[in-house]
């Protein structure tokens, strides 16, 4: 998986109109240019393995957001973070 797949596949989703998978795709290609700063600056781009990483760690933030949710009673935010947890391991290998 690569930035530029995830962008094309970003264009999709807002052709859709798939709201929630527009917007958690917005946010992982905002984590990705976030990691390619820390990284290297303004010209680095991020490798496969870069992406994968990125979107390993958003993945991992979920389930710990799911965890916390549940123990909170706060089932409709647990919903949300399952739904986004699921749209995250799409582009998981």
């Amino acid at each position: 998986m690569d930035k530029q797949k995830l962008q094309e596949e970003l264009k999709q989703s807002m052709m859709a109109r798939d709201e929630l998978r527009t917007s958690v795709l917005r946010l992982l290609l905002s984590a990705i240019n976030y990691y390619e700063i820390q990284k290297g600056g303004a010209g680095y781009s991020a490798s496969e393995e870069d992406v994968l990483a990125v979107i390993q760690k958003e993945a991992k933030q979920r389930r710990d957001s799911i965890e916390e949710y549940k123990k909170a009673g706060r089932q409709e935010l647990v919903d949300k973070e399952t739904n986004e947890l699921n749209i995250l391991q799409v582009f998981l290998p």
